[in-house]
């Protein structure tokens, strides 16, 4: 790697953070994986909601629904990037992963705990659910 710098994990996630929080540019696209269906939620940069749920199948078919819910917010929103993120949750996520990896997207896992402690500081319930997760 010649004239590029190596980057740590933790450094590449900090740049994303930043670039995300500093720009309102981006449409986040959060996907709380099932067994059948999945549950999506669409959020600007800028933390504007444009749908909290959002279920599609787990099959190639339904992968292609959210990708059409995207470019329609991305339209109305204006914004260029996106980005996708989902807990790896099983092995149900690796599917849905690989498609948009193929597609060229920007995907990210969030480590399950760091999920766990998000719903606990939104919702003092215990309960789950793929779209309280997303």
């Amino acid at each position: 790697m010649q004239g590029k710098e190596k980057r740590s994990v933790k450094q590449v996630l900090q740049d994303l953070k930043a670039e995300i929080r500093s720009s309102q540019n981006t449409l986040i696209i959060v996907v709380g994986v099932g067994k059948i269906r999945n549950c999506a939620c669409f959020v600007s940069s800028s933390g504007k909601v444009f749908r909290r749920r959002f279920f599609f199948t787990i099959i190639i078919d339904g992968f292609n629904n959210p990708m059409r819910q995207t470019k329609f917010y991305q339209n109305k929103a204006k914004v260029p990037h996106t980005l996708f993120g989902m807990e790896p949750s099983s092995y149900y996520w690796i599917h849905l992963y690989e498609y948009l990896e193929l597609r060229e997207k920007r995907v990210v896992t969030v480590f399950p705990l760091a999920v766990n402690r998000n719903r606990e500081t939104i919702n003092v319930s215990k309960d789950k659910s793929d779209p309280k997760d997303a």
